[in-house]
């Protein structure tokens, strides 16, 4: 059985790794891996150019990070878009 779990949390990218705040360590992430056998994480991203300090790693395997924008309304969201064309 697959997962989606979608949250308002940011992670941090360096290279091909995540981190994170603390909210979704390895071990918190192990919780959903011991159940399900692949989980999808939807989420904001920041792209780092520097191992993040202070944050643990989040990367693991069978969890999949997808990036959504960093907006915070959907009225802003579409907003932005309408001025990027």
């Amino acid at each position: 059985m697959k997962l989606l779990y979608a949250h308002d949390n940011k992670f941090y990218k360096f290279k091909n790794d995540y981190y994170s705040n603390g909210s979704f360590s390895k071990e918190v992430l192990l919780r959903y891996t011991n159940v399900f056998e692949k989980v999808k994480f939807v989420s904001r991203q920041i792209i780092v150019q520097d191992k993040p300090n202070k944050m643990t790693l989040a990367t693991k395997e069978n969890v999949e990070f997808i990036k959504i924008p960093d907006f915070h309304s959907l009225r802003n969201y579409y907003k932005k878009k309408k001025r990027k064309r």
